[in-house]
């Protein structure tokens, strides 16, 4: 019943609600309109709420290629789209999904955006052509993931994101190993409800800038009888530092994540 599918707040950006709903959607989300039907993806499931977190964290990246292997109903194409207003080629292997996404893209006028193709994954020659993509969303089972993994890592950019979902916290070392041996290693992992997800790049593709180091300012001769305020503050970091792990305070909660969601490296 339309009772059971009330309005769902995901992340810090999205909202997902179903065409019952009159009452205005809240200011400042991004909005996406959809039912619950036989298409998967809803915005109900672990799964799919994972992705959409995992894609507001590495939005700042700014991808330009992007695609969406077993879309389903089309919801994670769709919030990729409009959140960083780029074409997102999704693809499903079932007719009706296919139709349902197309359906919801143009209920939500992203269908100039949202390209939505009945393709086994990468083995479509379209979805080939339009490679490689910067970042790569498969929200699908575990055996599935594992079996993809030599052809998502050859359709993944040099320096792309992956983020995997539709796996349980069991599964978790199966699918990174496969990935692994492909050369992609794990940035963030999350787990809700049960269903883990997953962001993987390349080693090395995203080194940290590091700043050059300045040498230290001479030292200076203190006064008989005058303290030297940096040799007294040395001394309370090295206090400091060596009692540590007793004063240290717990870091605070990401405002993002809910209970049982946190993101950890």
């Amino acid at each position: 019943s339309y009772a059971s599918f009330p309005e769902q707040l995901i992340g810090r950006r999205f909202s997902v609600r179903g065409t019952h709903l009159c009452i205005p959607p809240p200011a400042r989300r991004l909005t996406l309109t959809l039912d619950a039907g036989l298409a998967f993806g809803s915005g109900e499931h672990g799964s799919t709420r994972g992705c959409i977190r995992a894609l507001e964290r590495v939005a700042w990246r700014r991808p330009r290629r992007i695609l969406d292997l077993g879309t389903g109903s089309g919801i994670l194409a769709m919030a990729a789209a409009r959140l960083l207003h780029r074409a997102v080629v999704a693809t499903d292997i079932e007719p009706w999904s296919v139709f349902v996404a197309k359906q919801n893209a143009a209920l939500n006028r992203l269908g100039q955006l949202v390209r939505v193709r009945l393709a086994n994954g990468w083995r479509n020659p379209g979805v080939r052509a339009r490679g490689p993509y910067d970042l790569v969303l498969a929200n699908i089972l575990a055996r599935p993931l594992m079996r993809l993994a030599p052809s998502l890592a050859r359709v993944l950019r040099a320096d792309g994101t992956l983020i995997l979902s539709g796996l349980l916290a069991r599964d978790v070392r199966g699918v990174l190993s496969a990935y692994a041996a492909q050369g992609l290693c794990l940035q963030l992992r999350s787990l809700r409800e049960g269903w883990a997800t997953l962001v993987l790049r390349r080693r090395g593709a995203a080194p940290r800038r590091t700043r050059p180091r300045s040498r230290p300012p001479p030292a200076r001769r203190a006064h008989p009888g005058q303290v030297d305020s940096r040799t007294s503050a040395h001394r309370r970091d090295r206090r400091a530092l060596a009692e540590g792990p007793r004063r240290q305070r717990a870091a605070p909660p990401d405002p993002g994540c809910s209970e049982g969601d946190l993101w950890q490296p």
